[in-house]
């Protein structure tokens, strides 16, 4: 996820030997057998203990090392206004290759959480860009099904019998990142500023609003801001009606939340004003 490590290794004196003929992997050796100069400060955020000191991404607000971790996690492009250097280009739609894939525009915030770090963050695929897992699209697109649809598409846990639908991942195409660029007035002076919408704030309420407890805070999390996001399926079956799948998959993206976990709501993010929408295409 982070670029430049194999800088930062050479300023360390550190090489890279690969071990393998694919050069898919790969072990750490010292120039010289020489002992390692590090300055820690150098490693990247992410690399870092999440404790206070090393690194706090959870928190909102003026947050300096959230400010250095998701701007080494973009890698800016100076040359394209800031935006991630990585991005998904547009892919072609319908069916391909036996992969079926439709173009959704969300009006609104788009919320995964991966599960693994301490700030709330979607999976994150090659080169840094996240996707949304094929199984969180899958439990979404069955809370909208009719029950004979559900064992049609996703098949029945009980009877062990498997549906002919296979969820693949969605993920977002172009600038994923939400770059914006602001004018700020800083000493009576206007300059530029880049921004980045993927980083927004959340406000949990129900310690202190339901148990009587605890005291307000404001934690980070990362979403897409009104993405426009491939969902890739597949199916064994020549003769599936991929027109209803596209409509029971915008239901339950319509429905917004997808289900409420005990980190926040997974798939959806906040209700939206209005529902996206599967572009027009041949």
């Amino acid at each position: 996820m982070i670029r430049g490590l194999g800088e930062v290794a050479k300023q360390f004196g550190i090489e890279t030997e690969s071990t393998a003929k694919n050069e898919k992997y790969s072990q750490v050796k010292f120039k010289n057998n020489s002992q390692l100069n590090m300055n820690i400060e150098q490693i990247p955020m992410m690399y870092r203990a999440q404790v206070s000191g090393r690194c706090s991404l959870q928190f909102a607000g003026n947050n300096e090392d959230l400010e250095q971790w998701r701007d080494e996690w973009v890698y800016p492009n100076s040359n394209n206004n800031n935006e991630p250097r990585y991005q998904h280009k547009e892919p072609t739609l319908g069916v391909v290759d036996q992969t079926y894939r439709i173009k959704i525009e969300f009006p609104f915030r788009l919320f995964s959480n991966c599960g693994q770090d301490s700030i709330l963050r979607p999976a994150l695929g090659k080169n840094g860009i996240p996707f949304i897992p094929g199984s969180s699209i899958k439990g979404l697109f069955r809370r909208a099904c009719t029950k004979q649809q559900a064992i049609k598409y996703c098949g029945d846990a009980k009877q062990l019998v498997p549906g002919i639908l296979r969820f693949h991942r969605a993920y977002p195409i172009g600038d994923w990142a939400g770059t914006k660029q602001v004018s700020i007035r800083r000493n009576r002076q206007v300059s530029s500023e880049t921004r980045y919408r993927i980083v927004d704030v959340i406000h949990p309420q129900q310690k202190r609003q339901v148990e009587g407890g605890g005291s307000p805070k404001a934690l980070a999390s990362i979403s897409f801001y009104q993405p426009i996001c491939i969902f890739e399926l597949s199916c064994s079956n020549s003769d599936i009606n991929w027109k209803e799948i596209e409509e029971i998959l915008l239901k339950a993206l319509q429905n917004g939340i997808g289900g409420k976990t005990s980190t926040g709501y997974g798939l959806g993010g906040h209700i939206p004003s209005q529902p996206p929408s599967i572009p027009e295409y041949p």
